[in-house]
């Protein structure tokens, strides 16, 4: 069964294959595992990515933009935003929020692949993030993304990242939808959206056999070897398109603007 879902899933829209990955979060006893998993090995290093993202892109914010973080679960992107010091709204599948920090503002029980609830669909926001592949954990990428879109204002910005098909990383205990570029492409397209940025996450872990993999994570506590690791992943190594192929995310930055 387990395996149907993974090939199927992305083709079954029943509540069931829906809610697996909504499942698997709303359980307490994932929290700690969750944030455990960032302090060292591959993660660490997405943790690295996604912070290298985010200072890219918030620092040519105004600290007046209206902005909307999805699946703030435990705070691993909303302490980053705070770090800009941002005033965010927050949202995510959980009626109780799990974190709120000194920026956080409102707080939306949002699932992607569902109707908007009317408390948030009157908002419209000047940027809108999304890390952590929440829109791919919908199992309705189309409907995810056309949601995000309904909440994006004209000439705002919307950051979020998927699950790329290609890639050789072990899925993970629920349905999740794949996706690729060019896919993305077309979706984004029917929503008006247009990509300002496309790039992938971190690359050269995927080419690494298990010898080495096992290098990186016993060394991921160093901070000189996270940085030269990092860097050389990031600058050179995902640089490379033929090599992106195996990246787990893609990660893209659009802006709703009309097409010309």
């Amino acid at each position: 069964m387990k395996n149907l879902i993974y090939l199927f899933g992305p083709y079954l829209k029943d509540d069931l294959n829906l809610n697996l990955a909504n499942k698997y979060y709303k359980e307490t006893s994932h929290i700690n595992s969750y944030d455990n998993k960032y302090l060292s090995g591959k993660s660490i290093f997405d943790n690295f990515f996604d912070e290298s993202f985010i200072n890219n892109q918030v620092k040519k914010l105004n600290k007046e933009a209206k902005i909307l973080e999805v699946g703030s679960y435990t705070g691993r992107i909303s302490k980053k935003l705070e770090k800009h010091n941002l005033f965010f709204d927050q949202s995510d599948i959980h009626k109780k929020q799990i974190y709120k920090g000194p920026n956080s503002l409102n707080y939306y029980v949002v699932e992607l692949h569902k109707d908007l609830p009317d408390e948030i669909s009157k908002n419209k926001y000047d940027f809108i993030i999304s890390l952590g592949h929440q829109v791919s954990f919908t199992n309705n990428i189309e409907i995810a993304i056309n949601n995000l879109s309904k909440l994006l204002k004209k000439n705002g910005i919307l950051m979020f990242d998927v699950w790329q098909t290609s890639s050789p990383n072990k899925l993970p205990e629920y349905a999740i939808e794949t996706t690729t570029r060019s896919k993305i492409k077309d979706v984004l397209k029917q929503n008006k959206l247009n990509i300002k940025k496309v790039f992938n996450g971190q690359t050269l872990f995927y080419f690494l056999n298990d010898y080495f993999k096992g290098i990186v994570s016993k060394y991921s506590k160093y901070n000189f070897f996270k940085k030269l690791y990092f860097l050389s992943d990031r600058y050179l190594f995902s640089k490379i398109p033929m090599l992106n192929v195996k990246s787990q995310s893609i990660i893209f930055i659009v802006t709703k603007t009309d097409y010309k």
